[in-house]
């Protein structure tokens, strides 16, 4: 089973999230997967009511970080904690944009050579992410 590891930071506010579920829920991974949450600056529970409202169908593991650093210490720690042979990491802004993207990345890793996959693509800018976490 793939760890499916999307960091959620206070500081983008729920829109970001709401989006990524969204976009989770309308494109199937097509591949057995588990939802792991990074609640990156959260600085209490009742923070985090909107956030669980949102996933109230959806099943998920979750780990609770302070917002210090880069995006890559709280995914060396969730490699760390979690039991998964492979993860996939989503940044804040990640959406899936089809069906299957999850197992179109898997096919590409088990591929003789090949140790690390990817995917980027973005219509914004970090201009327009910061904008988005200030409206």
């Amino acid at each position: 089973m793939i760890g499916l590891v999307h960091l959620v930071r206070a500081a983008n506010r729920l829109e970001p999230f709401r989006a990524f579920l969204d976009a989770y829920r309308s494109h199937p991974a097509h591949i057995d997967h588990e939802l792991l949450l990074l609640f990156k600056g959260f600085r209490n529970r009742s923070q985090l009511q909107a956030y669980q409202a949102l996933l109230h169908d959806t099943p998920y593991r979750a780990l609770y970080l302070a917002d210090v650093g880069f995006d890559i210490g709280p995914y060396a720690v969730a490699a760390q904690r979690f039991e998964h042979r492979y993860f996939c990491f989503l940044n804040s802004f990640s959406a899936p944009l089809a069906d299957g993207w999850l197992a179109s990345l898997y096919r590409q890793l088990l591929r003789p050579g090949v140790g690390l996959v990817g995917a980027s693509g973005s219509w914004e800018s970090a201009y327009t992410n910061v904008l988005a976490a200030t409206v």
